[in-house]
């Protein structure tokens, strides 16, 4: 904890009302005791007592961080002490004015001791008090500082265990990925599907060596897409991406396991209708739609649930929370789904910098 933030006082409002209070009490309490012309006396001794209080809140202060000149603040402070003491005498019993004639009105029936015991009374009561608001300022910000430094922990330790998670399904969609390279190069091997799947892998590979793995442009992802597209390019999908992405992040790979679930588990014959992935940007938001016939031999994947959608829904919510809408289901035998994605420009306000450009769809022959 630096210095900076253990000495970090106290609001100036803060320090008002509690003096407002304090001071309010002590006039309260002397003109009630000694009558309206007393509030004069409170009013000259105020200076005084917020002088002694904040003097020793500042040597505390700098006995507290001081390394060397201890010895000099020391000195400095019993200076104060005898000097202030001696005035204070010369002021109440030599040069007596209406003020002093109010405080101490008969000083021949006091002696000096007599006087020495209120001193030290009345000036350890002001500079405890100076101590006392030190203390507990520095004693705030360590609260402050330790309530700080868990909550960081707590948030390491579940962007870590976040980062676990999103690495195993990174890691289950590289494997998918090369069991699909494999079958699509069987039918048709092309030096493009051979460079498309070395990108992909590489992409992967950087992706799992990132120490913040959690975000992607949407630019960089839609590259990768495409590549991805290419490893598949027997599969007749219509395909729309944005020639805008707004400065978007979205969770990497996100867009390609749903391009990759249109492959693997879909009917691409002849007599089905066609699959569709499309993927719109606006500056407040993304929006991916897919369709697709989904093949006899994959249905049963898809009434238990296993195309690994939910887990996907999970890992989206854990980067978007309520920002994200993530829907599906089924017509028949034709597959939808609907992922929505609204960027709140307080939260992503770093993210988004470009706006008021349309949106364009680029289809697979290129045209828009």
């Amino acid at each position: 904890m630096s210095n900076k933030d253990l000495l970090k006082p106290f609001s100036v409002t803060f320090h008002c009302l509690i003096w407002s209070i304090y001071l309010a009490w002590l006039i309260w309490g002397n003109v009630a005791r000694f009558g309206l012309s007393h509030l004069f006396v409170v009013i000259a001794v105020v200076p005084l007592l917020l002088g002694l209080v904040y003097l020793h809140r500042y040597w505390l202060r700098k006995l507290v961080v001081a390394r060397k000149g201890r010895k000099k603040i020391l000195f400095w402070s019993c200076l104060v002490i005898i000097a202030l003491g001696g005035l204070i005498y010369t002021f109440l019993y030599k040069y007596r004015l209406g003020i002093s004639k109010m405080l101490l009105p008969n000083p021949e029936e006091q002696q000096f001791r007599d006087y020495v015991l209120d001193y030290i009374d009345f000036y350890l009561r002001f500079a405890s008090i100076g101590f006392v608001l030190g203390g507990t300022e520095m004693f705030v910000n360590l609260l402050r500082e330790r309530g700080k430094t868990f909550r960081q922990k707590r948030y390491d330790m579940a962007a870590k265990q976040k980062s676990k998670r999103l690495k195993r399904w990174i890691t289950h969609f590289a494997g998918n990925i090369t069991n699909g390279t494999v079958y699509s190069m069987k039918k048709q091997v092309h030096p493009q599907q051979v460079s498309a799947s070395v990108a992909i892998n590489g992409y992967i590979v950087r992706l799992l060596a990132r120490e913040n793995m959690f975000w992607v442009s949407l630019q960089e992802e839609l590259y990768y897409l495409q590549r991805f597209r290419e490893m598949f390019s027997i599969f007749p999908i219509q395909f729309k991406i944005p020639s805008e992405t707004y400065q978007h992040q979205v969770m990497p790979l996100s867009l390609l396991v749903l391009y990759k679930n249109i492959c693997k588990h879909g009917a691409f014959d002849t007599d089905a209708p066609a699959a569709s992935f499309c993927v719109v940007a606006s500056p407040d938001r993304l929006v991916v739609t897919t369709r697709n016939t989904i093949s006899s031999d994959a249905m049963w994947v898809y009434n238990e649930g296993g195309t690994g959608l939910e887990q996907l829904r999970g890992l989206l919510l854990e980067n978007h929370g309520d920002n994200m809408k993530f829907e599906y289901g089924m017509e028949g035998n034709r597959f939808w789904l609907r992922l929505e994605i609204v960027y709140n420009t307080e939260l992503y306000n770093q993210m988004i910098n470009n706006y008021g450009k349309k949106t364009a769809c680029v289809t697979s022959d290129g045209s828009r």
